[in-house]
């Protein structure tokens, strides 16, 4: 009972309060908690309820003079000088490693990488992190983290609650942060788009114009526009492109057209759940330029991509119709093109009206995991 009262003055009177905490092992409390985050608030707060009793009760008995309880503070207090102890102990056995690489061929820092910590859950990333602080903090050995900061810092405020500053509990672990440069997406695709089948012959966009001039650019500079444009990341070209690979094999032998297919690949790939354009999250700093008698008119690529959609969704007389008051339009002509000038089964997927079934389809594909050689 000594020593109980001595954690007492240390912890608190608080920690009576906690018995079940105490008399529970540390992975029962865990799956507890586990199970009561799938449950409703009802159930919750009844089950916590009963804990809270059932911690009083307990708490009640321990300092009532029970032998029992004496013992079971008396471990709890062995266990932990204990651990202080094996701490301490493998502190002095990473010093005495350390040393060691002093006098060989090999120097110290030890360096230690840890790829992609963001994408852990929460409660593994903060105990990884801690772990880490406490057990590893010696000289001479150096921890390199890769990592989506804001991402973690979020996950860390989702876990501890509303309110709290995830940036700021990171700070406590990180000395140094070196923020990556925005990578130049083209000599990605470009590896991407050459290791695949996809051909230009069956894919169409007019002329792309930047500030005073105008080009016939490639696929891989397209499409990191797009992505640009969109917000999304390098490791979603692999998708991106997988996606364009399998949509020329289901629409084969017809063409495509990319101003009104990409916006919808994208739009797939951050989650949109409608089959319309997408708004981009960043301007887009290109326009698509279109000749009509050698005058060229301009179209900024979001404006251009829901006239396909508008005129792709009309029937033949309300197509027709728009033809004749307007044949030069760009997106009319592609359309023309593409569905009206040969014969093509209303079904196809390579019509344009059909490009949102064509995006569905082509969701049901995976693409497996392989990305790490490039």
């Amino acid at each position: 009972m000594s020593k109980s009262g001595r954690v007492a003055k240390i912890a608190g009177i608080g920690l009576a309060k906690r018995g079940l905490g105490i008399l529970l092992t540390a992975g029962a409390v865990d799956a507890a908690e586990e199970a009561l985050n799938q449950v409703d608030d009802a159930v919750k707060d009844a089950v916590n309820e009963g804990l809270a009793g059932a911690g009083q009760g307990l708490a009640d008995d321990s300092f009532a003079g029970s032998g029992a309880s004496s013992r079971l503070m008396e471990t709890r207090i062995a266990q932990f000088q204990e651990g202080q102890a094996a701490i301490s102990g493998m502190k002095q056995s990473l010093n005495a490693v350390i040393a060691s690489l002093q006098n060989g061929s090999t120097s110290p820092p030890i360096i230690i990488v840890i790829d992609e910590l963001d994408r852990c859950r929460p409660t593994y990333a903060i105990k990884l992190l801690e772990e880490i602080k406490h057990l590893f903090d010696v000289k001479g050995i150096i921890f390199v983290f890769g990592l989506h900061g804001e991402q973690l810092s979020h996950s860390v405020s989702g876990a501890y609650g509303p309110g709290f500053d995830g940036k700021g509990y990171l700070r406590r672990f990180f000395r140094r942060r070196y923020a990556l440069k925005e990578p130049n997406l083209i000599p990605l695709l470009e590896k991407i788009v050459g290791s695949t089948s996809i051909t230009m012959d069956r894919l169409s966009y007019p002329y792309v114009k930047f500030e005073r001039r105008s080009e016939d650019i490639e696929l891989p500079q397209l499409i990191s526009l797009y992505m640009k444009a969109y917000g999304l990341r390098p490791r979603d070209a692999f998708e991106i492109v997988d996606m364009l690979e399998t949509c020329m094999a289901l629409s084969k032998p017809e063409t495509l057209n990319l101003v009104y297919l990409l916006p919808l690949t994208m739009g797939h790939i951050l989650g949109n759940s409608s089959s319309k354009v997408p708004d981009p999250i960043n301007p887009f700093n290109f326009e698509y330029e279109h000749y009509i008698s050698q005058t060229p008119v301009y179209y900024t690529p979001i404006n251009l991509a829901r006239e396909f959609e508008v005129y792709g969704a009309y029937n033949s007389s309300e197509f027709n119709a728009a033809y004749g008051s307007d044949p030069d339009n760009y997106a009319i002509q592609s359309i023309a093109n593409i569905q009206y000038r040969k014969p093509v089964n209303s079904e196809s997927l390579s019509r344009v009206n059909n490009y949102p079934k064509l995006i569905s389809t082509v969701s049901r594909f995976t693409l497996p995991v392989a990305t790490s050689e490039v």
